[in-house]
C-alpha cells in the first residue's frame, strides 16, 4: 500500500514539474494580452493569436521585425505582395516561408479576412485605408510604427508581447544597444566642427532626375548625427516627408561628404553617373572622394528596419574612417544575421552577401 501511495506521489509530482517547465507563452495562451499599440490605441486579445497576417505598405519592413523572433514563422498566414524583396528574404529562410505571401498589393479587408487572422499587423498609415474596414469585421490590429529607433524597439516589444516571446524582444533590444554603444565609442569627440554631411535621395522618372532630404525627426538625419556628421540640410526641409532640393541648392552647400540613396536601382552605380556630370564634379565631395552610394541587402540599410544598426555602423566608417580601419562589411553582415536572425554562415554566404550594393 506504502509502495502504491509513493509511486501516485511521483507521478503527481513529475505532472507538475511538467506543467511548470511549459514555456512561457503555451502557459500564457489562455491569459488576455493588453497593450498600447504605435497609435495609442490599447488593444485586448483573449489570448496568444495563432495566425497573424501582415498586411499594407511597409510590410517588407514589418516582416524584417517579425521573423527577429524564431517562433514569429510557424503563426504567420498571410503577408501582403508588396515587394519582391520580402520573398527574397523569406527564401533565405526556408522555400516555404515564401508562400505565406499570399496577397496581392493592395489587398482590402474582405482579402485579408479570408485567412481568418486572430491579428492583423499594419503600419499606422494604414488605419483609415485598410485598418477601419478590419475594425468593421471585428478583426483586431496590432499597428506599428517604425519611424524612429525608440518607435522601432516599442514596436518590438509589442510584436514580443503577442508572440508571447517578450524575453526575445528584450533581448534583441539588448543587441541592438550593445552594438550601437560600442560604435558610438569608437567616435571620437572632436573640438572641431562635425563634418558638414548631405543625404540625398535619388530617382528618376520619364527620364527626369530628381534629388530629395529626409525631414529633421526622420531615422535617415538621425543616424548622420550619431554618426558625427552635421546634416546640413536640416534648416531647408520642410516638415512631413522628403523635400525636393535643386541642384542650385546642393552647390550651395557644397558639403564634405555626400550619401546618395536609391531606393530603385544601384546607389554606387548612380553615383558614378552623377560624377560624370561637370556641376557634380566641382563639389567638394567629388574632389576629395567624398560622395557614396548608400548600402544595402534587400533593402537600403539607411530605412527604419531591422537593418538600421548595418546603416549606422557604415556611416559611422565614412564619417570616422581614422577610428575605424580595416572594417570588412561583409563580416558585419555576417555576424549581424548570425546574431539577430540565427542564420547559418553557408545560408547568409548563398544568399544574402551576393545581394550586397553600395559603396562597401
Amino acid at each position: 500500500m506504502k509502495k502504491t501511495i509513493h509511486l501516485l506521489l511521483l507521478v503527481v509530482m513529475l505532472f507538475g514539474l511538467a506543467a511548470c517547465s511549459q514555456p512561457e507563452s503555451e502557459n500564457q495562451a489562455t491569459e488576455p494580452i493588453e497593450l498600447t499599440d504605435a497609435l495609442g490605441k490599447p488593444l485586448t486579445l483573449e489570448s496568444l493569436p495563432q495566425s497573424i497576417v501582415v498586411a499594407g505598405k511597409q510590410t517588407p519592413m514589418i516582416i524584417d521585425l517579425i521573423y527577429l523572433f524564431p517562433s514569429a514563422e510557424a503563426k504567420i498566414v498571410g503577408i501582403e505582395n508588396r515587394s519582391q524583396t520580402t520573398t527574397s528574404f523569406l527564401d533565405a529562410f526556408s522555400p516555404s516561408s515564401s508562400l505565406k505571401v499570399n496577397l496581392e498589393k493592395g489587398a482590402g479587408a474582405e482579402q485579408i479576412a479570408a485567412l481568418n487572422p486572430d491579428l492583423v499587423i499594419l503600419k499606422t498609415t494604414m488605419a483609415e485605408e485598410v485598418g477601419a474596414g478590419l475594425e468593421t469585421l471585428g478583426i483586431p490590429i496590432l499597428y506599428v510604427s517604425m519611424e524612429s529607433i525608440s518607435e522601432i524597439e516599442t514596436d518590438i516589444t509589442n510584436i514580443g508581447i503577442v508572440l508571447g516571446d517578450s524575453e526575445r524582444a528584450a533581448e534583441i533590444i539588448d543587441q541592438y544597444g550593445q552594438i550601437r554603444s560600442d560604435i558610438e565609442g569608437k567616435i571620437p569627440a572632436s573640438e572641431e566642427a562635425e563634418p558638414e554631411v548631405l543625404l540625398l535621395q535619388y530617382s528618376e522618372d520619364n527620364g527626369e532626375i530628381a534629388f530629395e532630404v529626409p525631414p529633421v525627426s526622420w531615422l535617415q538625419t538621425n543616424l548622420v548625427e550619431m554618426a558625427g556628421g552635421n546634416p546640413i540640410w536640416k534648416e531647408a526641409v520642410e516638415s512631413g516627408g522628403w523635400t525636393k532640393v535643386n541642384m542650385e541648392q546642393i552647390a550651395d552647400w557644397n558639403p564634405e561628404m555626400i550619401f546618395v540613396v536609391n531606393y530603385s536601382g544601384d546607389s554606387e552605380s548612380t553615383v558614378s553617373q552623377l560624377l560624370e556630370n561637370s556641376t557634380w564634379q566641382e563639389l567638394d565631395a567629388a574632389k576629395n572622394g567624398k560622395i557614396y552610394g548608400f548600402p544595402g541587402d534587400f533593402i537600403s540599410w539607411d530605412q527604419p528596419d531591422s537593418r538600421w544598426i548595418l546603416g549606422f555602423y557604415w556611416l559611422a566608417v565614412k564619417i570616422n574612417p581614422e577610428a575605424f580601419q580595416d572594417v570588412d562589411f561583409t563580416v558585419v553582415v555576417t555576424d549581424f544575421y548570425k546574431t539577430f536572425y540565427s542564420l547559418d554562415e553557408s545560408t547568409i554566404q548563398q544568399n544574402i552577401l551576393p545581394l550586397l550594393f553600395g559603396s562597401l
